[in-house]
């Protein structure tokens, strides 16, 4: 893990549709190395994003988790 952030205001996303959220990230440099390491010697960066939305509607609320893994290829 090299970074934590949460979103504290409301997002209102209209039906049917896609909206980009950017949230804030706190990264802690000192726990970066690995990340430098896997660019380094394999030209590409292994990410995953976990965390869960709380999704209100006219029946309630409701706490939905996600995740999303992959590899950013850094090669040109």
């Amino acid at each position: 893990e090299i970074g934590q952030g949460n979103l504290k205001e409301e997002v209102l996303v209209p039906p049917l549709s896609n909206t980009r959220v950017k949230i804030p990230v706190d990264a802690k440099f000192k726990d970066w190395h690995e990340s430098m390491r896997s660019i380094i010697h394999h030209h590409n960066l292994p990410y995953k994003i976990e965390g869960s939305a709380q999704i209100k509607t006219v029946f309630g609320s409701v706490k939905m988790p996600f995740s999303k893994d992959g590899n950013i290829n850094l090669r040109n």
